[in-house]
């Protein structure tokens, strides 16, 4: 995803162990901005990437821990 003015450059799963059993799934991701107001800009796309993110690992739980 990218264009002139926004661009994903790349993301990254971690598997961390949480005890027993049990794992924590972490997604990251870099991205580049170029526009004249980027503070503002830079806020709002913060805050979309960390939903976007939010909304992908929980695709991933739901159907990782879904009966077969």
């Amino acid at each position: 995803m990218g264009g002139e003015h926004f661009g994903v450059l790349d993301g990254t799963y971690r598997i961390e162990p949480a005890g027993p059993g049990e794992v924590v799934l972490r997604l990251s991701s870099t991205h580049r901005l170029s526009t004249h107001f980027n503070f503002y800009a830079s806020w709002w796309t913060d805050r979309v990437m960390s939903q976007i993110q939010r909304n992908i690992l929980r695709v991933v739980k739901d159907r990782s821990e879904a009966a077969p």
